[in-house]
């Protein structure tokens, strides 16, 4: 019995200072850094809405899909930055899809087969919450065969012009 009135206090105390600790933290950041932190978890539930889209095609031959995008998290961690004092960022993964005609995929048997095996990939937006306001800094992506993220230009297969990258870029016209 004592023991377990023992671990009933221990737990208690632990769950009490999670709290504390929990309050501390998010009363240690600015009204600035709140405001900063709601436009990011804004931008998280806009891209969470995007659809899935059409990717441009020059080809008559078959039509690539992008999206939606799915498993979106978001986060703001504390930095030892002078530039800024909290990095942001949104994760997502991002389906990619072939869809050709029968016609034409029983004459390019082989790539129709490439095709239907399109990589897909996890995106992470990562953003400065500084003096400066919310400032979208990096564009990172990884296949599943990556173990590292990878810098991507904005005007990459996958992102020029897509919902998900206009809702990232929202932040930088506030």
């Amino acid at each position: 019995m004592r023991i377990r009135v023992t671990i009933c206090i221990l737990l208690a105390g632990m769950l009490w200072a999670t709290c504390i600790k929990s309050q501390q933290n998010d009363s240690e950041m600015d009204e600035q850094t709140k405001s900063q932190v709601k436009q990011l978890r804004a931008i998280s539930n806009a891209i969470k809405a995007c659809p899935r889209e059409q990717e441009l095609s020059t080809r008559e031959d078959g039509t690539f899909y992008i999206g939606p995008p799915s498993n979106v998290i978001w986060d703001v961690k504390p930095t030892s930055s002078a530039r800024a004092p909290y990095l942001g960022y949104v994760e997502f993964f991002l389906p990619r899809e072939f869809s050709g005609s029968k016609k034409f995929c029983s004459q390019n048997k082989e790539y129709c087969a490439q095709m239907m095996l399109l990589t897909s990939f996890r995106y992470r937006f990562e953003f400065d919450l500084g003096p400066d306001g919310l400032e979208l800094m990096k564009l990172l992506a990884k296949s599943k065969d990556d173990k590292e993220w990878r810098d991507v230009r904005p005007d990459a297969s996958g992102l020029v012009n897509t919902c998900w990258l206009k809702a990232a870029r929202a932040s930088e016209t506030r």
